[in-house]
């Protein structure tokens, strides 16, 4: 899986960015569906955003479940 720990990266870095005033769980959603959308990607591509918007919409119940 070339770029999931990256693509993890840039995804929490960039909720960070966009959305300061979110949650630790939504910016934990937002990391981990980045670095699963990577590995649905051939190469060293970017996801498509909605790919990655629709992984954290079906991640971040499961990480606020988890508290």
């Amino acid at each position: 899986t070339v770029g999931a720990g990256d693509a993890s990266m840039a995804g929490l870095l960039a909720s960070l960015w966009q959305a300061p005033q979110a949650t630790p769980a939504q910016h934990l959603a937002a990391a981990v569906a980045s670095g699963s959308a990577a590995c649905g990607v051939a190469g060293a591509a970017i996801p498509p955003q909605a790919t990655v918007a629709g992984l954290q919409a079906d991640l971040l119940p499961a990480v606020q479940y988890s508290r």
